[in-house]
């Protein structure tokens, strides 16, 4: 989007224009709940339920795991909402799908993380690997 876009008026606007000004604005809502959200619940609140499994069931899964069982309750509820036909009862369909949304870019942030975190590790195992002192006769590292 250029400077220009961002100055036409509505009058101005060609349908194609008003989708995407829609778009960005209901990417706008799904970012702003996502700080309020994020406001309360803090960052590893995905590591932390996955510990809390753990602890509770001895079944390892990873944060990653957690944004997927969330995504999908979130999607079973859309599913039954529109196949029910009803209005809801508490939050708007509207609202779901935001939340669905946020799960997605929640599980890419803890996916990230997991690649960092790996990332790290690999190259620490690399270093401490190289760093190791060679028994005698052990030609691995002959020129």
């Amino acid at each position: 989007m250029t400077e220009d876009d961002l100055i036409k008026t509505s009058d101005d606007l060609t349908p194609a224009d008003c989708r995407q000004r829609h778009m960005l604005d209901l990417l706008d809502k799904c970012k702003s709940i996502l700080g309020d959200k994020k406001a309360d619940y803090g960052i590893n609140n995905f590591i932390e339920s996955a510990e809390f499994l753990r602890l509770m069931t001895d079944i390892v899964i990873s944060p990653m795991d957690v944004a997927y069982v969330m995504m999908g309750i979130k999607l079973s509820r859309i599913k039954t909402l529109r196949k029910r036909g009803l209005p809801p009862v508490n939050e708007s369909l509207a609202d779901s799908i935001v939340d669905a949304v946020n799960y997605f870019v929640l599980e890419t942030r803890e996916r990230e993380r997991y690649e960092q975190a790996s990332k790290a590790k690999d190259e620490e195992r690399q270093v401490s690997s190289s760093s190791k002192p060679h028994e005698p006769g052990d030609r691995s590292t002959a020129v």
